[in-house]
């Protein structure tokens, strides 16, 4: 067994990036090779290797969130705009690994998820990068249970049944209610996914009349993302 403890200095708190510096975990176990050595508390994490300070580094992930942008953020921080580029990358490409590696599962039983796709084709964000050589859809899928609603996008080259079902299948949970339009590929999610599944016909209505079946909570998903997002191709 490990036994840890938390060393630091007994100096007053301060935000001196060199007094966090002395914080760290030291092994106390009597019989370890590698007893009283100390490993920073960086250590481990995406912050063991970088210089940025760690106070500077919570302050980038709340301005993050908070859709901030590079210039503002790097003002706000006193970190230049160079450093505060790299740092939101980074921010991105773990939220991405993540994503990839682990996606969300979606709805559950008697949950309504709605379904739909998009195409992307405009102009990148805060009008830096370049413009997406070509037009790219984008299958989304939306959890209503939640206020606002969880949702999860993926970029296709296809939207036929063999390229969303397999996608549907790894997002959402058994007993799920799935609610779409009437696209080709979904006729067969109940006999394939055995996920209860209603539709509504928007060659005749938004809402189903008898049925309250829509997907206006994803479509309203969709006009939000693409004012704010670039869709690489």
């Amino acid at each position: 067994m490990v036994m840890l403890t938390l060393s630091y200095s007994a100096t007053p708190y301060s935000t001196n990036e060199s007094h966090h510096r002395r914080f760290g975990f030291r092994c106390i176990n009597s019989n370890c090779s590698k007893r009283l050595t100390t490993r920073t508390i960086r250590a481990g994490s995406f912050f063991e290797k970088s210089r940025v300070p760690l106070t500077k580094w919570l302050y980038f992930l709340y301005l993050w969130c908070q859709d901030t942008m590079v210039k503002k953020a790097a003002e706000t921080t006193g970190i230049s705009e160079r450093i505060t580029l790299q740092v939101y990358q980074y921010i991105r490409d773990i939220c991405t690994t993540k994503l990839l590696h682990t996606p969300p599962r979606l709805g559950g039983p008697g949950v309504i998820a709605q379904i739909d796709e998009s195409l992307f084709c405009q102009k990148a964000k805060y009008n830096r990068g370049r413009r997406a050589s070509k037009e790219q859809w984008v299958f989304g899928l939306a959890d209503t249970s939640a206020k606002p609603a969880i949702t999860y996008m993926q970029t296709v080259d296809k939207r036929d049944a063999d390229t969303l079902l397999p996608i549907i299948q790894s997002v959402v949970q058994p007993g799920t209610i799935i609610h779409s339009d009437q696209w080709r590929a979904y006729y067969r999610i109940q006999e394939k996914l055995h996920l209860e599944h209603a539709t509504v016909n928007h060659s005749v209505n938004f809402v189903g009349p008898e049925t309250g079946v829509h997907t206006q909570t994803i479509e309203s998903c969709w006009a939000r993302t693409k004012l704010t997002t670039y869709v690489p191709t």
